[in-house]
């Protein structure tokens, strides 16, 4: 019996997955720079920005300020 028809019994295949994870997560560091999203894109500004904003002066200077009750 030779190495490789070792390797293709479900045991060994298994044993050998397992090796190879082990040595992949020991030699590998973790990158998390690669994985850090640094917030929304020009697609998404594109898609949610305000085309006109509708301004009230008279409403919004009158009256005084509404009370907004919140429950905890």
């Amino acid at each position: 019996m030779n190495a490789s028809s070792s390797a293709e019994t479900p045991l060994g295949k298994s044993l050998l997955a397992a090796c190879r994870s082990i040595l992949t997560d020991l030699f590998r560091p973790y990158r998390p720079e690669r994985h850090y999203m640094r917030g929304p894109g020009p697609k998404w500004r594109e898609k949610n920005t305000i085309t006109h904003i509708v301004v009230r002066p008279d409403r919004s200077m009158r009256g005084r300020p509404a009370r907004i009750r919140v429950r905890v």
